[in-house]
C-alpha cells in the first residue's frame, strides 16, 4: 500500500515537473518577448497568473485523487 502511494507520488511529481518546466519555458519566452519589445508588458504577468492557477489546480487534483483512492 505504502509502496503504491510512493510510486504514484513519484509519477505525479515527475509529470508535474515536466509540466511546470514547460510552463516556466513559456514564462521565459514571454518575458523575452516583452524585453525585446515584441510583446506588450502585460503578457508576462498574464502568463504567470495562468501558470500559477494551473499549478494550484494540478495540486488539488492530485490531492483529491490520493484522498479518494489511497485513504480508507
Amino acid at each position: 500500500m505504502v509502496e503504491h502511494i510512493i510510486a504514484y507520488l513519484g509519477d505525479a511529481l515527475g509529470t508535474s515537473l515536466v509540466f511546470l518546466l514547460a510552463l516556466l519555458a513559456r514564462i521565459a519566452a514571454s518575458i523575452a518577448g516583452v524585453v525585446n519589445g515584441e510583446a506588450p508588458p502585460y503578457t508576462a504577468i498574464v502568463d504567470a497568473i495562468i501558470i500559477a492557477s494551473l499549478a494550484v489546480i494540478l495540486a488539488r487534483v492530485y490531492l483529491i485523487h490520493i484522498r479518494k483512492h489511497h485513504h480508507p
